[in-house]
């Protein structure tokens, strides 16, 4: 849990809104005729990438005048097409990397690449957002905070702070740093309800590892960013692997106490709660693949959450069925249910 919490700052997602915004920034100097000719050339060669359904662009100030520019900025808003119609077998990040070395035959020209929601909420936050594409959030925080604090020296009394979807993202992992152990508790309070021994209680306790386990292993092998959503994704299969082994101990220690043979009981145990468990956990995959599977608008958050679910399902049935015994056998080899 504790390397669940130092992971999720250094990783985080962005999320796919299905456009890409442009800001290019051109010398001062320039003027509007140039700074229009240079629009048109820039957008006809954005136009030439398949997966672009359309191009607007905006030359010189914003209509509302809250940005103090001229004619040396220069606005794109990229709509692309859905990624199920694009002709080839490509990233929106890989799209992002083409374009960016296409825009480099223009010295002197810099581009910021971003989307028009993240951006607009990002310059209302902080007034000036900067673009972090290719990159992690929170890497590229660190290394920009790193930078910063050697290079700038601020006045007694001041203090800098950083905000934006960072400022959000630090807000999130607060939150889960008091709900995942409250979870946990709660788990471990209920479990002792149910049992009412606490042998018993950390029996099935010790299993919730297999969640994280199965979890990050599943996270690690699809190669997704480590993000909020994976966090609850992780509380929900805490949820799961707890249900299936209060079952499965339950189903031993009922064995238990009719054959009062340890070994024969969790054998028995094991084989008939492993067909139940086997198609709940089929059923729950085959129930989240096109979840899993997504790469539409908005699969940046669900795919995680349902990868995280889907694949710890396949570890911690594997685990509960092969380690679980074993604690079980090594909790209960000197009870007094079991002949001497």
């Amino acid at each position: 849990m504790i390397l669940m919490f130092a992971l999720m700052p250094i990783f985080s997602f962005q999320k796919n809104e299905g456009t890409i915004y442009i800001r290019a920034t051109l010398p001062n100097s320039v003027n509007l005729d140039e700074s229009v000719k240079l629009t048109q050339e820039m957008k006809r060669l954005l136009r030439q990438f398949n997966e672009v359904e359309y191009i607007l662009t905006q030359t010189g100030r914003p209509n509302g005048g809250t940005d103090a520019t001229g004619f040396f900025n220069i606005e794109f808003h990229l709509e692309l097409k859905p990624e199920r119609d694009w002709t080839r077998k490509i990233s929106k990040d890989a799209v992002l990397d083409e374009m960016q070395a296409a825009l480099e035959v223009y010295p002197g020209i810099v581009f910021g690449f971003s989307q028009p929601i993240q951006d607009n909420v990002e310059e209302y936050m902080v007034g000036v957002g900067f673009s972090i594409h290719g990159r992690d959030l929170g890497s590229a925080i660190a290394d920009a905070r790193h930078q910063v604090g050697e290079a700038v020296n601020l006045p007694k009394g001041t203090r800098m702070e950083w905000a934006g979807e960072f400022e959000s993202q630090q807000r999130a992992v607060k939150r889960l740093m008091v709900i995942v152990p409250s979870a946990l508790l709660l788990s471990l309070f209920v479990l002792y309800i149910t049992f009412g021994t606490i042998r018993d209680s950390l029996i099935v306790a010790s299993s919730m590892p297999y969640a994280f386990i199965g979890g990050l292993l599943s996270i690690m092998i699809s190669g997704m960013m480590f993000g909020i959503s994976v966090g609850v994704g992780f509380i929900i299969m805490f949820g799961i692997v707890s249900i299936d082994n209060i079952v499965l101990v339950t189903s031993i220690k009922r064995i238990l106490r009719q054959k009062r043979n340890l070994t024969l009981a969790i054998d028995e145990g094991v084989r008939q709660r492993l067909h139940p468990v086997m198609m709940t956990s089929l059923i729950s995959a085959i129930g989240l693949a096109p979840a899993a599977l997504s790469t539409g608008i908005g699969s940046e958050v669900q795919r995680p959450l349902a990868m995280v679910i889907v694949g710890g399902q396949v570890f911690c049935m594997i685990l509960s069925f092969t380690v679980l015994p074993q604690v079980f056998y090594f909790a209960y080899r000197h009870h007094r249910h079991v002949k001497k």
